[in-house]
């Protein structure tokens, strides 16, 4: 009944979304043309096509040029950290399928309430001064995380583990908005969708290259003591070293 509920929760938020913002939606057009430059072409040649006029401008950007692979590595790090999130909590914390995915549940609230900080702290301290305060709380949360393996109180494991993911989640939350504002604001908008998919392109490369090693390398189920954060230190070290290099 719970699934249920949560199910049909889902399905009216967006049908209200599509009622009570229609100026969000597309707006109707008689005529639907392909974009410019990729008329005539196959989806894969549009796809190429897209990705190197999305390289072209990020090379002619200094700004994008080095933000762009950044944001990539903490997207790479923040996904392979939220992949093995289950896997800890059966593993390491003892909980059964079903209590771990209850994670699933909890996550959203936690991204409506960054949703509501956002506005209210890019008015405050800046987009920029934002995206890098968000990636150091990433890091933050992510290592409160890993120091639970350190403790031997299974009950204080767990609190550390829910209160590291609730800041890791509350600064990956933010730091989706102000990355991509920071992309935006360099760039014409007719071309911030070929620089969105160059990052997508990067982060997805990363995660399937560089990415294996937190499931094959770093997280091991029978290890004991620190071992058992591995990988959420590994992520915390590759977010808090791209905000350094962000910071220069």
């Amino acid at each position: 009944p719970m699934w249920a509920i949560f199910a049909a929760g889902g399905v009216l938020t967006m049908v209200l979304n599509s009622v009570l913002l229609r100026e969000s939606m597309p707006a109707p057009s008689a005529e639907k043309r392909p974009p410019e430059g990729v008329a005539g072409h196959g989806l894969c040649m549009s796809a190429a096509m897209d990705l190197l006029r999305g390289l072209r401008i990020a090379w002619a950007s200094p700004v994008l040029l080095g933000f762009v692979p950044l944001a990539a590595l903490v997207t790479m790090a923040s996904m392979c950290l939220i992949q093995m999130l289950t896997a800890y909590q059966v593993n390491m914390l003892m909980y059964s399928a079903a209590e771990a995915s209850l994670m699933m549940i909890i996550l959203p609230f936690l991204g409506c309430f960054s949703a509501a900080l956002t506005s209210p702290l890019v008015r405050c301290i800046g987009v920029y001064a934002l995206n890098f305060a968000v990636w150091v709380l990433q890091a933050i949360g992510a290592f409160v995380i890993g120091c639970g393996a350190f403790v031997e109180d299974d009950a204080t494991t767990e609190q550390l583990f829910w209160c590291g993911l609730s800041i890791f989640c509350i600064g990956w939350n933010l730091a989706q908005p102000a990355f991509k504002t920071i992309i935006s604001m360099q760039v014409e908008p007719r071309q911030q969708g070929s620089v969105f998919a160059l990052l997508h392109w990067v982060a997805a490369g990363l995660q399937i290259s560089v990415g294996l090693l937190w499931p094959e390398l770093l997280f091991d189920a029978h290890a004991e003591g620190g071992r058992r954060g591995a990988v959420f230190f590994a992520s915390a070290a590759v977010t808090l070293a791209c905000a350094a290099v962000y910071l220069l």
